[in-house]
Formats: C-alpha cells, structure tokens, sequence
C-alpha cells in the first residue's frame, strides 16, 4: 500500500503568469497539506521572497513570464542568495535557453499533480 505524499508544514511560493493553472496547483497543494503563497508577477515574487525567505520552504516558478524577468532569473536568484529554499521550474519546453537550471529542477508543463508532488518531496 502506498502512502500519499504530503506537504504538511511547507510553505510555497507559486509564481506563474497563468491564472488558472495557479488556482489549480494551488488548491493541490493544499489538499496535501502545504500553504501556498501565489503570485503572477515575477517583481512581486521577488520582493515576497527577498521579506521572507526564512519562512519559504519551496518555490515554483514558470519559466517564461511576461516582462523581463523569466524563471531561470528567480531560480538563481534563489541558488545564490537563499540556498535552503527549494526551486523547481515549470516550462511548456526543456530547451537549452534555461541555462544555470539542472535538469532535474524543470518540471515539463502538463505536470501531473503526483509527479508535482515527487518533484517537491525530493532533495
């Protein structure tokens, strides 16, 4: 019998431009029992997460977001200054243009909610 994977006690922060997919993921991670911060702007994200990277346990973010600022620029922010803070990057392509990004932190979108789950679960 497997067990579920649960989130108990992690709080993330979701950062994608796409509204719908944020109400989705969100409300599954919290039914595994995360708390989830949600942001559609990648500026907003990072001051989110420049206040309060002592009480974040993973970020996700999209790789291509509208602006300047795409996900890879938030994952190594987050490499670099905030090492104990989770990244994963969700992108609609696994291309060489997210350069800095190991393999196994990009989740290709569709995820699904279990492979969602694995990815936050590992490390």
């Amino acid at each position: 019998m497997n067990n579920p994977i649960t989130l108990a006690g992690l709080k993330i922060v979701l950062v994608d431009d796409e509204e719908m997919l944020n109400e989705v993921n969100k409300a599954l991670l919290e039914k595994a029992g995360a708390t989830v911060s949600v942001f559609v702007d990648a500026i907003k994200a990072i001051q989110h997460i420049e206040t309060n990277n002592t009480d974040i346990d993973v970020v996700i973010c999209d790789y291509q977001m509208p602006g300047q600022i795409k996900g890879d620029h938030i994952y190594r922010m987050i490499s670099q200054h905030y090492p104990l803070i989770k990244c994963l990057m969700l992108s609609g392509f696994i291309s060489s243009e997210i350069l800095g990004v190991p393999v196994e932190d990009i989740l290709q979108k569709p995820i699904s909610y279990k492979a969602l789950l694995n990815s936050i679960s590992k490390k």
